[in-house]
Parts: structure tokens; C-alpha cells; sequence
């Protein structure tokens, strides 16, 4: 099932989507603001214009942003994210779907 979601999202990144494939890589639960690191595309695909020598992207998140209602998510878990400008005309990543089950929890 996990590999079924993985082979949609990259399906939907080959094709031009604006789904974005990422980690989580902090998480604080009081505040309910987090940070996800976008992976870095494959060789091939559209966005491969950074190269090597760049570090991925990372980008801010509110818990309201986590799909299927749940307010937690532990660092470490693989996401699907949309990018959408934030309040401070920055962008944010939003609609955060974790493809790994079992990892959202406290932390």
C-alpha cells in the first residue's frame, strides 16, 4: 500500500504536478510548527535545475496543514506537500500527507 501512494506521488511529480515529495525534519507539538526538507527530484524530472551542490529547500508548516486531522507528526516521516505563499509573502508547505503509516505520533 505505502509503495501504491509512492508510485501515485512520483507519478504526479513526473507529470508537472505541484506535489512536492519531502521529510519532516522538526516538529514542535506546543506551537503546532514544523519544517519539512523537500527531496530532491529525479534525475529527469522538471525541477532538476538546482543540481547537486544545493542543499534541498526546506519550508515552514503549521499543524492545520497536516491532512486527516490529526495536529502531530513526528520528524522523519516522508510526506507529500503542496508549496503556497504564507502570510509574511514567503512560501509554506501545506496539505501535508504522510506516505509513511504508523509515524505520526507525539513527539
Amino acid at each position: 500500500m505505502v509503495e501504491d501512494r509512492l508510485s501515485r506521488t512520483a507519478a504526479a511529480l513526473r507529470a508537472g504536478s505541484n506535489l512536492r515529495l519531502g521529510v519532516v525534519v522538526g516538529f514542535e507539538s506546543g506551537r503546532g510548527l514544523g519544517t519539512v526538507a523537500e527531496l530532491p527530484p529525479s534525475p529527469g524530472t522538471s525541477r532538476d535545475e538546482e543540481g547537486p551542490s544545493q542543499p534541498p529547500p526546506s519550508y515552514p508548516f503549521h499543524s492545520t496543514a497536516i491532512a486527516g486531522g490529526s495536529r502531530q507528526i513526528a520528524p522523519g516521516t516522508a510526506v507529500a506537500f503542496v508549496l503556497a505563499p504564507s502570510h509574511g509573502g514567503t512560501l509554506e508547505a501545506r496539505e501535508l500527507h504522510p506516505l509513511r503509516p504508523g509515524r505520526r505520533g507525539s513527539t
